[in-house]
């Protein structure tokens, strides 16, 4: 065998890991086969023991994976689950030798999905879907890396509903953010959408809703079905024609229609965002007290206060009757520390407009 130090040569792991040592992934194996989590110091003992592994090198191996963001509080992030246990299984057999002898005693979700790496290594689909989990509706995000791989076409076929439903919205989200989303990736979800949900309706129109704000495409007229996206993407049509208390109205009737589990206010900042700006015009400029109690309830809703992300969103509420004569200053140092944590050009955008909205200049963000 190569010696340990070597940069790994597979290039189903390389690809996925650039400079990657094997020592390094096989550490990350064995976080992995303990479903992400990583082993106690017992097990780690007997890791080092049986890989002739030098005291004090696993410690080290930690911290350099959790400096490169391959490991988050020591645990594997679950968009990198199946890519590592896929690739693991295929080509390093006698590691999953020795890891199936330290750790025969383990909790039902990190059997579950070993047993399904096992299956999906060897592409056997049949078995995959014959395994049998309680709570596979939680386990959606580990399904990411294997939603287009053109080895597992049907992948969706072993989800709930709801979790194939929230892990295409997940994929759309983070990569309209990331500024990643694109017209392959668009038609690709709305494929799996098409295919794999029985009411896609959901995950259409919010990917409708994405490809407007990127292009200006306007969604087209839906007779039913409606859903938060395809109102919401009506009602900020509207803002931009001018017609703010229509589109006031026409948030509220989006807002109707968001899903239970998300209370009253919609799980996409970007929503909350014009719904926000609508209630603001509505009240500067008609003085309207329909405006003034929709804030009110968005002001109490915990939804909405406790989000970090909505922090542009919330400080405009915050201060905006403020009479106090810093309240540049309080706005700009809540813009900044927002900024610390989101470095996203829609959060950005959004920090710019509020600055904006209170007469503030500040050139570093501005930049």
């Amino acid at each position: 065998m190569a010696r340990l130090t070597n940069y790994i040569s597979v290039p189903a792991i390389s690809a996925a890991f650039p400079c990657i040592t094997e020592s390094e992934f096989r550490l990350l194996g064995l976080c992995a086969y303990y479903g992400g989590f990583p082993p106690n110091a017992w097990t780690l003992t007997k890791y080092d023991s049986s890989f002739n592994i030098p005291r004090g090198r696993t410690d080290k191996e930690y911290t350099a994976l959790r400096n490169r963001g391959l490991l988050k509080d020591s645990r594997v992030l679950p968009k990198d689950y199946f890519r590592i246990t896929i690739p693991l299984i295929r080509h390093f057999p006698e590691w999953v030798s020795v890891f199936e002898e330290l750790g025969r005693y383990r909790p039902d979700m990190p059997v579950y999905l070993w047993k399904l790496s096992r299956c999906l290594a060897q592409n056997d689909m049949r078995a995959a879907a014959e395994l049998r989990y309680q709570q596979k509706d939680e386990l959606w995000e580990y399904f990411e890396s294997l939603l287009f791989h053109p080895d597992f076409p049907d992948i969706l076929s072993l989800l709930p509903v709801k979790a194939s439903e929230k892990l295409l919205s997940f994929v759309l989200l983070k990569a309209f953010e990331a500024e990643t989303l694109d017209a392959a990736l668009l038609d690709g979800v709305r494929e799996k959408a098409r295919t794999w949900l029985p009411v896609p309706d959901a995950v259409l129109d919010r990917a409708d809703a994405y490809e407007y704000f990127l292009t200006g495409k306007v969604p087209e007229e839906k007779a039913d079905n409606f859903t938060m996206w395809s109102e919401g993407v009506k009602a900020v049509r509207l803002m931009i024609q001018g017609s703010v208390t229509e589109a006031m109205e026409t948030f509220i009737k989006a807002r109707d229609l968001i899903p239970e589990n998300y209370a009253e206010v919609f799980p996409d900042r970007l929503l909350v965002w014009f719904q926000v700006l609508s209630l603001v015009r509505n009240k500067r400029k008609y003085r309207s007290q329909r405006a003034d109690r929709a804030l009110a309830s968005l002001r109490q809703s915990a939804g909405f206060i406790y989000s970090a992300r909505q922090m542009p969103a919330l400080t405009l509420l915050t201060y905006m009757d403020s009479t106090a004569k810093n309240v540049q200053q309080l706005v700009l140092d809540e813009m900044l520390r927002f900024l610390e944590r989101d470095h996203t050009r829609l959060g950005g955008l959004m920090a710019l407009m509020v600055l904006k909205y209170f007469r503030i200049d500040d050139p570093a963000i501005e930049q």
